[in-house]
């Protein structure tokens, strides 16, 4: 955004902000912008508002880059999609569904009063901005926690991240089980639909990996296993579509709050269960070999305290959480393929560079996850 658009969210969060604080407005409302975040397809803005001597931070969301290309490269245009879980979402949309299904969550989860679970509280969305308010969540994200005690910045002990992550496997349940919105439309609900994407997936690695015949194994054992395990329809709950770390925060006694989904598609339940592991498994410091503290026994401890968290007391279908985990994986490498294939100019070699070791690990993941199938495949139950 530029200077004066910021400028003007600025003044409406000075007006509205009596409306989302309950304020007098006879008393003067201060606003500043006190830094600003840029994720994937969004930036975040956070400012600090003043009034009555509180002070409420407060954050706003908007869709795209701040700063886009002034031209457009020939080679990224003509670069040929690759193939992806769900469609992507048109960019004037999805800050409105945002808004719709945070706020839709907030009074979902509120109702249960459940002490394991936070809420987002929504405060407006700004439509010539396409700008969603939030208050801003005080407290960590999962994933910084995580890399921060891969440097062996210990700020919860392993015992009390075991709680974050099976309350994160409890608030996945439970979110699954929303009933769908307006907007939801199911997708990937059948095995045969899991086999032709996860295929797909590979078809697209495979051309540029060194051992084309991996990944075409790869494809074959997942199709026999997954159309001999998985049952002809899936089930589906409320898809959160990326469900990781990142957009986990860790609050007291392991407190779990989610955000960032736009309740788009009732997807199998395994999607985003095997999502989050692949996410928990490729955290920087554990994929890099730099971690001291997560070696492989505490990165399974903590898988097991997030499926454990789901489950509960009933039976794990560990195949189908493992099938979807490969899919997951294969997802993400086709995401880094294709982000390298529209690199230009300067960055490309750098983004080779970052890319060569990250596919080394993927390509390693992968083959554990593929040698525990047929072991699984006669062990488990769907």
């Amino acid at each position: 955004m530029r200077d004066a658009a910021i400028q003007a969210l600025a003044r409406h969060l000075c007006d509205s902000a009596p409306q989302y604080f309950d304020l007098n407005r006879c008393h003067p409302v201060k606003t500043e912008l006190v830094g600003k975040h840029r994720r994937h397809g969004s930036t975040v803005y956070r400012f600090r508002v003043t009034a009555e001597g509180a002070c409420h931070r407060v954050v706003v969301k908007v869709p795209g880059n701040s700063t886009p290309r002034t031209r457009p490269s020939d080679e990224r245009a003509h670069t040929p999609d690759r193939p992806r879980l769900f469609p992507k979402a048109d960019i004037g949309v999805r800050a409105w569904l945002e808004h719709v299904t945070l706020t839709r969550m907030r009074e979902y989860f509120e109702a249960l009063h459940d002490p394991r679970f936070g809420v987002v509280r929504i405060l407006d969305f700004v439509p010539e901005h396409n700008a969603v308010v939030m208050n801003e969540v005080d407290e960590p994200q999962v994933a910084v926690l995580l890399k921060s005690a891969g440097r062996l910045r210990r700020p919860l002990s392993l015992a009390k991240l075991g709680d974050v992550f099976r309350h994160t496997g409890a608030w996945l349940r439970i979110y699954h089980g929303l009933p769908p919105l307006g907007h939801t439309r199911r997708r990937q609900h059948t095995r045969v639909e899991f086999v032709e994407l996860t295929q797909a997936f590979t078809m697209f690695i495979a051309p540029e990996h060194a051992s084309e015949t991996f990944v075409q194994t790869v494809s074959t054992q997942v199709e026999t296993v997954a159309l001999a395990t998985l049952p002809a329809e899936l089930p589906l709950g409320m898809g959160h579509s990326d469900f990781a770390p990142h957009n986990c925060f860790a609050g007291a006694h392991g407190r779990v709050t989610v955000f960032d989904t736009v309740g788009r598609w009732q997807a199998p339940i395994y999607e985003d269960l095997g999502h989050f592991l692949v996410a928990l498994k490729s955290i920087v410091p554990h994929v890099q070999g730099r971690s001291l503290v997560f070696d492989n026994t505490t990165i399974r401890s903590l898988e097991n305290a997030f499926v454990g968290g789901y489950f509960g007391s009933a039976p794990v279908p560990i195949m189908a959480i493992r099938l979807f985990e490969i899919q997951a994986l294969l997802d993400r490498w086709c995401s880094m393929k294709y982000s390298l294939e529209r690199a230009t100019g300067w960055r490309k070699p750098i983004k080779h560079s970052l890319t060569i070791g990250r596919a080394t690990f993927f390509r390693r993941y992968l083959e554990e996850l593929v040698l525990d199938l047929p072991e699984l495949a006669r062990s488990s139950t769907v």
